[in-house]
């Protein structure tokens, strides 16, 4: 439980940050060739993160944090942590295992779409 939970709902959230990612350069008007070599090049689940949040992958930790925090509450940080701790041999913590499936599901579903930004 404290590696396949994690683990699963990592692949989630990877794949709502690249949803968000997809739309967000397709917006921006990158040709879809280019579009697919930057998300298949994001690896690491916050530089997923930071392209899908901000359509730039070099963002840091710190501003990945702050947009999570902004947009999905406090509690998405831990999340994201959690699910990148699952991924190592220590596992993670998973004291109410379906409060955590429900809270990655929140959060996918906030960050699969970018928000519009206004001029």
């Amino acid at each position: 439980m404290t590696h396949v939970l994690p683990g699963l709902c990592r692949t989630v959230l990877e794949r709502a940050f690249s949803e968000a990612a997809w739309l967000r350069l397709h917006r921006a008007g990158l040709p879809e060739h280019e579009a697919e070599k930057t998300v298949a090049a994001a690896v690491r689940l916050l530089d997923i993160a930071a392209l899908g949040l901000f359509g730039d992958p070099s963002k840091t930790a710190g501003d990945v944090y702050r947009e999570l925090r902004r947009r999905c509450g406090p509690g998405a940080v831990d999340l994201i942590r959690q699910c990148q701790e699952g991924a190592h041999p220590s596992g993670t913590s998973m004291p109410d295992p379906r409060r955590f499936v429900e809270d990655v599901k929140a959060v996918a579903q906030t960050v699969r779409m970018p928000e519009e930004v206004t001029p």
